[in-house]
């Protein structure tokens, strides 16, 4: 928490230092705003194969945002805006293996349960839904209404950037020499079942003690949505919206281990697939307040 504190705290000075040194002499309609927003959805790891594993079901999770941000609006219809988010989110997979003819262990239930934290930077551009027709009307008191309309909607999308903060994996099983109860296992304990996947001499015992090496540090993220904004005044607004966002970079790290051994993307085994990205996806609703400087 001390580090998403600090960048934080690096935006707010920024704002402080950036607002006196406007120009006095900037366009009418150009504004500059501040914003809050918290929110949650759901979201999933797509086709995270791993170490070999095929590739295992995935239930959509849970994931939670809290962030602030800067807006410029250069005209009453759009605004550009940059934001810092803390988001974190737990995924979870399962199936079912076996029993294989080239396993040395029965058929067992498996689940894997990742959870990450992000500090997120969001690019993004919104336009709001303004009529066209009467803005561009000769007659001002037509502009003006339109444009103290208490409710509006607009569109948006942008890019977001994704550091990670923390990523874990935990790998659970059950079957007969668990006595049917969900166990937490390591790699050293799955290996007698990756022989269907995988050869053994590719495989560590052990997950990394530092999670993180499992996880690219940075991922690059489409955001695409909608939203409805509320003037509750001239200078204060409020909104709801709702967006998604997928990665176009990998979530795994193709990294080694420091000792050169450590393998995290592998293909398939015995199927003749070759490994897939995995790639983030999130559907979610957030609540916005802005004030206008």
């Amino acid at each position: 928490m001390r580090t998403i504190s600090n960048y934080l705290l690096a935006l707010v000075f920024f704002l402080t230092m950036f607002v006196p040194a406007r120009s006095q002499d900037r366009v009418k309609d150009e504004q500059l705003y501040i914003g809050f927003n918290i929110g949650g959805g759901l979201g999933a790891i797509l086709n995270h194969n791993t170490f070999g594993f095929p590739k295992m079901d995935y239930n959509p999770s849970g994931v939670q945002m809290v962030g602030i941000n800067l807006g410029f609006a250069s005209m009453p219809w759009n605004r550009f805006q940059i934001g810092l988010n803390y988001s974190r989110g737990e995924f979870k997979y399962s199936d079912t293996y076996g029993p294989y003819s080239l396993s040395t262990e029965s058929g067992m239930d498996m689940q894997k349960s990742i959870s990450t934290q992000f500090i997120q930077i969001p690019f993004t551009y919104r336009h709001y839904l303004f009529n066209q027709d009467k803005l561009m009307a000769l007659k001002k008191r037509e502009v003006r209404e339109e444009l103290r309309r208490p409710d509006v909607f607009y569109v948006l999308g942008g890019i977001q950037l994704s550091i990670l903060q923390k990523g874990d994996l935990r790998i659970s099983k059950r079957n007969a020499a668990t006595e049917n109860k969900w166990a937490d296992v390591d790699l050293i304990d799955l290996k007698p079942v990756f022989n269907s996947f995988l050869p053994v001499s590719k495989i560590p015992d052990y997950l990394p003690e530092n999670r993180n090496e499992l996880f690219n540090p940075l991922i690059l993220e489409v955001l695409l949505g909608a939203g409805w904004n509320k003037k509750l005044g001239p200078r204060f607004d409020i909104g709801l919206e709702v967006y998604g966002s997928i990665s176009v970079t990998d979530v795994n790290s193709s990294n080694k281990a420091t000792d050169g051994g450590y393998a995290w993307r592998r293909p398939y085994y015995l199927r003749g697939k070759p490994y897939r990205s995995a790639h983030l996806g999130t559907l979610g609703i957030s609540a916005v307040v802005n004030f206008a400087l």
